[in-house]
């Protein structure tokens, strides 16, 4: 009887790691997605807004985190020149 009561809570506890293993796979694509739908709406407005976009910049759009991308988007809408949205250091250019 202990062996049956330990092969159902075994089996029990397997489920549910697949459950959340499963729930967590979904948060991180989830995440993931809206990470490169802000970096290519991002590139999108920077290559519209300037006339082309350096490599450096393109490099640098790719790593960033969705908040930074999503400043760096704000900041694109208004900035009179590529530089003004904040993205490579100056100089660095």
């Amino acid at each position: 009887m202990s062996q049956t009561m330990y092969d159902y809570l075994l089996a029990t506890g397997r489920r549910e790691g697949r459950r959340e293993g499963r729930r967590e796979g979904r948060r991180e694509s989830e995440l993931e997605a809206r990470r490169e739908t802000t970096r290519d709406i991002l590139l999108e407005v920077l290559g519209t807004r300037f006339a082309g976009v350096p490599p450096e910049v393109i490099a640098r759009v790719e790593q960033a985190e969705t908040d930074e991308a999503r400043l760096w988007l704000r900041r694109a809408l208004t900035a009179a020149h590529l530089e003004d949205v904040g993205i490579v250091a100056s100089g660095a250019e």
